[in-house]
């Protein structure tokens, strides 16, 4: 797959969640989105696992979620 320029957080959250769920642990990718003036929006991913965020994290409380917490 490709992935864009600067969407390593995507690729780093699968590969995290891979590696948890291969060894039994819960694990889900959440996907964000933020108005930039310079770019119009961004988007960021990131792995959370028992309500705590395991990659990722940085700033994740500017970015409007875009995937819904189905385990709290």
């Amino acid at each position: 797959g490709v992935v864009p320029a600067g969407g390593h957080c995507l690729s780093r959250a699968v590969a995290a969640r891979i590696f948890l769920v291969r060894r039994g642990r819960d694990a889900e990718i959440r996907y964000g989105v933020t108005r930039q003036a310079s770019s119009g929006f961004i988007a960021h991913a990131w792995l959370e696992s028992e309500g705590r965020i395991l990659i990722g994290g940085e700033g994740v409380d500017r970015y409007t979620l875009l995937t819904p917490r189905t385990r709290e």
